[in-house]
């Protein structure tokens, strides 16, 4: 499988909230991180129990808006709809995600203020 077609599958699988598809992305060493070094999860099994939680928020979907290939990087300009504490809002996301071997090594994100929708 190509880059593109590796990240395309793993948001449809967060946008299915399939956790087994989605983690079949991951490298069991996959590192997780707040951009730009603040690692949030290590390892497969880190970054399954941290979207467990969060696939169980009902209104959960990532709007792909860009995309770009670069060598064994894809990055992904999105708009994610969840469900927070103060109630439904849209955030900014941009996924630095980088590859090896047909797997995600290692994701960076970049996270806007939460705007509120109905």
């Amino acid at each position: 499988m190509d880059h593109e077609t590796i990240i395309q599958g793993q948001l449809d699988a967060y946008n299915a909230k399939d956790i087994e598809r989605f983690m079949s992305y991951w490298d069991a060493d996959a590192e997780y991180y707040a951009h730009p070094n603040d690692l949030l999860a290590k390892g497969a099994d880190a970054i399954r129990q941290r979207h467990i939680a969060r696939f169980q928020e009902p209104d959960l979907f990532g709007q792909l808006e860009r995309r770009d290939v670069l060598g064994g990087f894809v990055i992904d300009h999105e708009l994610v709809t969840r469900n927070f504490p103060g109630g439904k809002a849209q955030v900014k996301v941009v996924a630095i995600y980088e590859l090896r071997h047909g797997k995600i090594a290692r994701a960076w994100f970049i996270v806007g203020a939460p705007t509120p929708v109905e």
